[in-house]
């Protein structure tokens, strides 16, 4: 699914994930993981937040069914921990 993807954005099957194109931070794979365009900067990915009960909800669209989404979390930005997988 990955490389018609990459073929249907015009990237191209020597595109790797880790590349960034259109230069906004989001590299190849998160823009295929969130369906946001790789070549248009402007393209981003519709992550709401909020704090709910003195907690930090954030939600997003898990947009492609070949893919595993985790969640993780840390208290010290050093250790992270899986809190959630789809």
């Amino acid at each position: 699914l990955y490389a018609q993807w990459q073929s249907d954005t015009g990237l191209g099957s020597g595109a790797l994930g880790t590349d960034d194109p259109d230069g906004d931070g989001l590299p190849n794979l998160l823009e295929y993981a969130f369906a946001t365009d790789p070549l248009t900067p402007a393209s981003t990915p519709p992550v709401l937040s909020q704090i709910l009960h003195l907690k930090l909800q954030i939600t997003f669209l898990r947009a492609r069914s070949d893919l595993t989404y985790e969640v993780l979390a840390s208290s010290d930005l050093s250790t992270w921990q899986v809190i959630a997988t789809n």
